[in-house]
């Protein structure tokens, strides 16, 4: 089941401190990893820049939701669809910079998110972190180092009775 559990809305990107902020209490309060919250905090900000400058506008504001599921955290960043067709730079080297800038950015949201979707000319994004696994990962590390350790104990224990 999706529940919402936090809302905040950005108008600019000097607004950026504060969708950091949130991530990070979001993330505290459901006791992300540090190793994993780096890529939380690194994807959902480059989304939430990319929403920022494709939804560009005055009086404009976009939306981050934070949702909570059974397999982790969602980010869904929202913006208002550009007023006419975006721009195009006119100049062909303008063009292949905004082009790979953009490529940059996909990349980056992409490979630090489980699940990424983006839609209506990035105006919409939804990043998905499967957090839940971490600590299933984490806990049949533990148990395993622990089978490990006893079953060298008891190989050392019997050695010793013989």
């Amino acid at each position: 089941m999706n529940k919402p559990i936090a809302e905040i809305y950005l108008k600019e990107e000097k607004e950026i401190y504060r969708a950091e902020r949130f991530i990070e209490e979001v993330c505290d309060y459901y006791h992300v990893g540090n190793e994993y919250f780096a890529n939380v905090m690194l994807g959902t900000t480059e989304a939430i820049r990319m929403v920022l400058k494709n939804s560009e506008g005055a009086g404009r504001f976009i939306t981050v939701t934070a949702i909570k599921d059974n397999k982790g955290l969602t980010f869904n960043i929202k913006g208002g669809e550009p007023e006419g067709k975006p721009g195009e730079p006119t100049d062909i080297l303008d063009q292949a910079i905004a082009k790979e800038r953009l490529s940059r950015e996909l990349f980056i949201i992409k490979s630090l998110s489980d699940q990424a979707q983006i839609e209506a000319n990035g105006c919409m994004i939804t990043l998905g972190f499967n957090i839940s696994s971490l600590d299933a990962e984490r806990s049949h590390s533990r148990i395993g180092q622990l089978t490990e350790y006893f079953e060298r104990r008891k190989v050392k224990i019997n050695k010793s009775d013989a």
